[in-house]
C-alpha cells in the first residue's frame, strides 16, 4: 500500500503512543493498553482520520487492535546543514497627490507593485536573480550572505500625474527605505530555539514558493495567493477539466495546492494539501458573462439561445454595478486585441443605435459592422459599450459581443449565493483517493509548483517526490453515542459525522428521547420583528402553523411545553442609510414582562416555568441580532432562539421528520439544559477512561472571537452620535493608530486603524465541562484588544471553570484536556506554554484552598 519510511524517521516516531480498545466483533470488548509503533510527524490518529486515503476503514476488524499502513501528505525537504542570510526591513513612501512636497506611506497591497517599479531600474541591488521576498507584516526580504546594501534609501518613478493639456503629467516619485537587520544564521537540521524555528519555516516557505509571487522576470506560470495557496493558471483543456469548476455568475473555482514547511523532530518536512479558491472567469465573452450573472446560465456560450436571451433596463443597471472599473479585452474583426476600461452602456440596442456617417447619412451600429467588416452581429438587440475620447471629444460605441473578460486571473471578492456555495463545497470537498491523486499530480509534475527551480538549486534545497509513509498506524474505532433508542449504542456515520435522532419502529419514524431531560415547563414567546399582525385567516395560518409545529416537535422529544404561547409583532429596527437603530427599550421591557409572567405561572401550576424567546427576522440583521442576544444572554440570562422568515416558513408537515424543526430543536434543547446524547465508551476504552469518576478529567476549549465588519463600523455611528463629530473631524485629534475609519474599505484595509476605545473588543472564551460525562459545559469570557489572538486575562476564566467542575463532580480534576483553536505554527509553543502555566497554577491554588 505504501513505501516503508527511512529507519531514522521510523525510530523517531516511536515516541508517539496511542491507547486503543477495539471490539473483536463478537460483542466482547477488547482489552486496553498502550500500543507503540512508528507514527507520522503529527499524532497517528490525526493521520488515520484526517490526512490521507489509505486510512479508509477496511471493514469490520476482527483483531482487538487493528493497524494499517498510512501515506501522509508530507514530503521530505533536503537543505544544507546551515543557511546564513541577511535580512532587511523595507518601507515604501510616495509623493502625496493632495499636499505638494509631502509624502505618504504605501498600503500593503501596493507594496508588490512598488517593488516591481523599483526593481526595473535597480536590478543591480539584487545580484541573485531570485532574491527571496516576503511582505507579511514585517516586510522582510532575504539576500545572499556575500551582499551588503550600503544606501539607506532608493528613489524610483512610481507613476505619472494628470496630463496638463497636450503635455504629459509630472512624474510621481517614490522611495524605498531600507533598514538593515543583523546577519542571521539558521541551523536547518536541529532547530533549538523557537525564534530560529519560526524564521526557518518562513524562510523556506519563501524560497520554495517565491519565484512567481511578484513576477519579477516576466509572465508567471501560475498565480500565487498569499498564505502559500498555489493555483496553476489552467492553459490546456486537460488542466481546465481537472482544476476548474464553473459555479455560474461569471465565477469559477480553481483547485490548487496549499503548502507549509514543518519541522518535526530532526526532519524538515513540507506539508501539502488541496485547496480551492474562487476566481472571476477568464476570457469569458461579455454576452456569456451577462447570461451567467443575470440569467443564471451555467453552460458554455455555445449552449445559450441568443434569440430568447433578453436584456432589460434593470439588468443594465446591475451589469454596470458589477463591471464598474473593470478592464475588458476588446477583439474586433481583423484587428489586434486591446484592453479597454469599462465606462458604461448605450441606451439603445446596436440595431437601433444610429450615428451620422460621412457620405451615408445615419446608420445603425449593427449595419456599420456589416458594411465595414462584413460581420453580422449575433446579438443586435443588445446595447453597446460606450467610450469617451478626451482628445476628439467624441463617444464611440462598440457592440457588447466584441468584449470578454481578461486572461489574467482575478480573485473574486463578494458573497456567494446558496447555489454557488453548494457547487463550491462539492468541488473542494474530495474523497481521500481523489485528494491523494491531486497532491501527487501537483507535487510531482515537474516545475509546475515545486521542484528543481533555479531558486531552490541556488539555495541548495531539494524536495523528495515521495510522500512520507508510516507503517502499522493504529486504527481507532469510530465513536459511539449513547441515546435512548431501541439500540442504545448508535454508531456515528464516519464519512459525514451525522447521526439520526429518529428511528423506524413498526414502519414509522419515531423520535429518540433525550438521555437527560428537564422538569421545567417552557413558555414559548414568539416575536415577529418588523411584521404586522395577520389581517386574514390565510396570514394567521402562515404565522400559527410553524409555531404549532415547533411546539409539537418539542413535545415529541419529551419537553414540557406550556400550551399557550405569547405572540408579539414589533418594529425593532429601522435602517437609515448604513445606520441601523434598534428599539432596545422594548426588548428589555418584553423580557422583564416575560419573567414576571413565568413567575406568576410557576405559582399557579406548582412547577418551575422558564421563558423561551423565539425571534423571527424578515432577513439577516446583525445589529438587531446583537441587541437581542445582549439583553437575553448578558443582561437577563434567558433562553433565546432566532430564525429568519425563510427558515421559519419551512416549519411545515410532520413534527418528527421536519429537518428545519429538528435543527432548531437541537439548539433549543442545548440551551434549556437537556442532553440529547453523549459519548459512549462502547468499543472505545479511551472514552471510558475520560468518564472515570475515580480519575476525573476536565475538558477545556479556548478560542478568541473577533468582531465582524458590521460591529466594527457601528463604532462610527456611536462616536458621531455621542460627539456630534464626523469620523474625519475626529481623526484630526487622534494618533495614526487610533483613527476611526471614514468609509467601508474592502479587504485587509478595513481592519486597520481602529481605536481600542472606539470599537468592540475581541472576546476570549474558555469552555469547560462541568460533569464527569463531558456532556454539560459552562463558559467564561473576557474582552481584550481587537484582533489579538494571544490571551491576556486567563487566570479568572480558568479558575471559574475549575470551580464549576469541582462543585458538580466533588473533586479536583486529575487530568485536563485542553483544545485550542486559531493559533498558527509560529505561535503554538509560546501560547501553549503560557496557557498551560496559568491553568496549572490555578489548579494548585484551588487545591491549597480546599486543604485549608
Amino acid at each position: 500500500m505504501s513505501e516503508t519510511p527511512d529507519s531514522g524517521l521510523s525510530s523517531q516516531m516511536q515516541r508517539v503512543n496511542i491507547s486503543s480498545g477495539y471490539d473483536s466483533g463478537s460483542g466482547v470488548s477488547g482489552g486496553s493498553g498502550s500500543g507503540s509503533g512508528s507514527g507520522p510527524p503529527q499524532r497517528k490518529a490525526d493521520h488515520a482520520y484526517n490526512h490521507m486515503p489509505l486510512a479508509v476503514r477496511p471493514g469490520e476488524c476482527k483483531a482487538s487492535r487493528s493497524r494499517i499502513d498510512v501515506v501522509s501528505n508530507y514530503f521530505r525537504l533536503n537543505a544544507p546543514v546551515q543557511i546564513r542570510y541577511i535580512s532587511f526591513r523595507v518601507d515604501f513612501e510616495v509623493q502625496s497627490s493632495r499636499n505638494r512636497g509631502q509624502t505618504e506611506p504605501v498600503k500593503k497591497e501596493k507594496m508588490a507593485e512598488c517593488f516591481k517599479k523599483c526593481y526595473e531600474k535597480n536590478k543591480h541591488l539584487f545580484p541573485r536573480k531570485a532574491a527571496a521576498l516576503v511582505y507579511n507584516g514585517t516586510d522582510v526580504f532575504y539576500t545572499p550572505t556575500d551582499f551588503r546594501i550600503s544606501v539607506p534609501h532608493i528613489d524610483f518613478v512610481y507613476g505619472q500625474g494628470p496630463r496638463r493639456g497636450n503635455r504629459p503629467g509630472p512624474e510621481i516619485m517614490g522611495r524605498m527605505i531600507i533598514t538593515p537587520l543583523p546577519m542571521v544564521s539558521i541551523t536547518t537540521v536541529r532547530v533549538n530555539s523557537e525564534e530560529d524555528r519560526c524564521a526557518l519555516m518562513q524562510f523556506l516557505d519563501c524560497v520554495i514558493s517565491q519565484d512567481h509571487r511578484f513576477d519579477l522576470t516576466g509572465r508567471a506560470a501560475r498565480f500565487v495567493q498569499h498564505g502559500h495557496s498555489l493555483f496553476k493558471i489552467p492553459m490546456t483543456p486537460e488542466e481546465k477539466r481537472l482544476d476548474v469548476k464553473s459555479i455560474g455568475k461569471g465565477e469559477e473555482v480553481w483547485l490548487g495546492l496549499h503548502c507549509a514547511v514543518k519541522t518535526e523532530f530532526d526532519e524538515l518536512l513540507l506539508n501539502a494539501d488541496t485547496s480551492g479558491s474562487i476566481f472571476k472567469s477568464r476570457n469569458l465573452n461579455l454576452i456569456e458573462f451577462y447570461a451567467q450573472v443575470m440569467q443564471n446560465y451555467t453552460l458554455s456560450l455555445a449552449d445559450v439561445d441568443f434569440s430568447r436571451l433578453t436584456i432589460e433596463q434593470r439588468h443594465l443597471y446591475e451589469m454596470e454595478r458589477v463591471l464598474k472599473g473593470t478592464k475588458l479585452q476588446m477583439k474586433m474583426p481583423n484587428k489586434e486585441p486591446r484592453i479597454k476600461k469599462f465606462e458604461g452602456f448605450s441606451k439603445n440596442p446596436a440595431s437601433a443605435d444610429y450615428f451620422r456617417m460621412e457620405g451615408q447619412g445615419e446608420i445603425s451600429v449593427a449595419d456599420y459592422f456589416l458594411q465595414q467588416y462584413q460581420y453580422r452581429l449575433e446579438c443586435p438587440h443588445f446595447p453597446c459599450l460606450t467610450f469617451f475620447n478626451k482628445t476628439t471629444r467624441n463617444t464611440s460605441k462598440i457592440p457588447m459581443e466584441f468584449f470578454s473578460t481578461l486572461e489574467e486571473p482575478t480573485r473574486f471578492k463578494g458573497k456567494l449565493t446558496d447555489i454557488q456555495l453548494d457547487v463550491f463545497i462539492k468541488a473542494v470537498c474530495q474523497t481521500p483517493k481523489e485528494k491523494k491523486n491531486r497532491i501527487e499530480r501537483l507535487c510531482a509534475a515537474g516545475q509546475n509548483y515545486f521542484g528543481d527551480s533555479e531558486c531552490m538549486r541556488e539555495w541548495g534545497i531539494s524536495l523528495d517526490r515521495k510522500m512520507v509513509a508510516i507503517d502499522n498506524c493504529p486504527l481507532l474505532p469510530l465513536p459511539h453515542i449513547e441515546m435512548k433508542a431501541s439500540q442504545p449504542q448508535t454508531e456515528v456515520n464516519g464519512e459525514t459525522g451525522e447521526w439520526k435522532i429518529t428511528e423506524k419502529i413498526d414502519g414509522y419514524e419515531r423520535p429518540i428521547g433525550p438521555v437527560e431531560s428537564s422538569a421545567s415547563r417552557i413558555v414559548l414567546i414568539v416575536t415577529f420583528i418588523n411584521e404586522r399582525a395577520p389581517r386574514n385567516a390565510r396570514d394567521e395560518k402562515r404565522e400559527h402553523g410553524p409555531i404549532k409545529l415547533i411546539m409539537e416537535t418539542m413535545r415529541q422529544y419529551k419537553m414540557n411545553v406550556h400550551p399557550m404561547p405569547k405572540i408579539f409583532h414589533e418594529e425593532l429596527f429601522k435602517t437609515e442609510g448604513r445606520f441601523v437603530s434598534t428599539n432596545n427599550r422594548w426588548i428589555d421591557g418584553t423580557i422583564v414582562g416575560a419573567n414576571e409572567h413565568c413567575a406568576k405561572l410557576s405559582a399557579e401550576v406548582g412547577e418551575q416555568c422558564i421563558p423561551l424567546h423565539f425571534y423571527v427576522f424578515p432577513r439577516r440583521q446583525a445589529k438587531a441580532y446583537a441587541a437581542i442576544k445582549y439583553y437575553c444572554d448578558v443582561v437577563h440570562g434567558v433562553v433565546s432562539q432566532c430564525a429568519v422568515r425563510k427558515a421559519f416558513d419551512k416549519l411545515d408537515g410532520n413534527a418528527v421528520t421536519n429537518t428545519s424543526a429538528q435543527n432548531l430543536l437541537l439548539k433549543i434543547m442545548a440551551k434549556c439544559g437537556i442532553i440529547e446524547y453523549r459519548l459512549s465508551s462502547f468499543k472505545h476504552k479511551n472514552i471510558e477512561r475520560m468518564q472515570n469518576e475515580e480519575d476525573p478529567v476536565l475538558i477545556l476549549g479556548v478560542d478568541v472571537s473577533h468582531p465582524s465588519r458590521e460591529e466594527r463600523f457601528d463604532a462610527i455611528e456611536k462616536h458621531e452620535k455621542s460627539t456630534g463629530k464626523t469620523a474625519q473631524q475626529a481623526n484630526k485629534f487622534r494618533g495614526r493608530h487610533e483613527q476611526l475609519p471614514t468609509a467601508r474599505p474592502a479587504g485587509a484595509a478595513m481592519f486597520a486603524g481602529i481605536s481600542f476605545y472606539d470599537c468592540p473588543r475581541s472576546v476570549v472564551s474558555v469552555v469547560g465541562s462541568i460533569d464527569i460525562k463531558g456532556a454539560r459545559y459552562g463558559v467564561s469570557s473576557r474582552v481584550q484588544r481587537l484582533g489579538q489572538e494571544e490571551t491576556v486575562n486567563m487566570i479568572e476564566p480558568f479558575k471559574e471553570r475549575i470551580k464549576d467542575f469541582v462543585e458538580n463532580v466533588g473533586s479536583l480534576p486529575k487530568h485536563v484536556l485542553l483544545y485550542r483553536d486559531g493559533v498558527s505554527d509560529s505561535q503554538l509553543k509560546k501560547i501553549a506554554y503560557e496557557e498551560h502555566s496559568r491553568e496549572h497554577s490555578n489548579r494548585s491554588i484551588l487545591e491549597r484552598e480546599r486543604v485549608r
